[in-house]
């Protein structure tokens, strides 16, 4: 096996995936809370386009607006400090969406930390907010204070003066 097949294939599952997503997203399919959350899961996993995300999210919201799933958002090594934890709760408490949020350190089927977001009913979500939220921890600890985290896209973020 090369590598190329295997990213190939994945590729191909993904795209499978999203393509049956839709054709029952075409037929309203909107019953299945956990259909819903794994599919806008699988949309922010695969770095789709964000108001692809925020759509999958706002619809899964629209139809279980009191579910206590998760959106889960890796955070690589997470806070390896009490300073970055304290900076990274500052900024996910300041994302007016998010109800609550809890940090999952790694476990034997998991390789890095994430915090598990949950959402707050009736608000307008940008998934950007989030991403920009657990990039801070991406700042050296001495501009934390000083700057904040953007995000065009899921990818495209960057450091602005607070």
């Amino acid at each position: 096996n090369s590598p190329g097949l295997g990213a190939s294939s994945a590729l191909g599952d993904s795209e499978a995936f999203v393509q049956h997503m839709e054709a029952a997203l075409d037929k309203n399919v909107k019953h299945n809370d956990v259909l819903l959350r794994t599919y806008a899961q699988h949309l922010f996993t695969t770095n789709a386009d964000y108001r692809v995300v925020n759509n999958a999210l706002e619809r899964w919201r629209l139809n279980h607006p009191f579910t206590d799933e998760a959106l889960e958002i890796p955070l690589g090594s997470g806070p390896t400090t009490q300073e970055a934890e304290n900076a990274l709760r500052r900024e996910l408490d300041a994302v007016e969406w998010i109800l609550r949020y809890e940090f999952q350190p790694p476990n034997e089927g998991n390789q890095g930390w994430r915090v598990l977001i949950y959402f707050r009913p009736a608000t307008e979500i940008d998934i950007r907010d989030a991403v920009a939220a657990v990039s801070i921890l991406a700042l050296p600890p001495e501009l934390r204070r000083d700057f904040r985290v953007t995000c065009l896209t899921l990818e495209d973020c960057r450091r602005v003066p607070r």
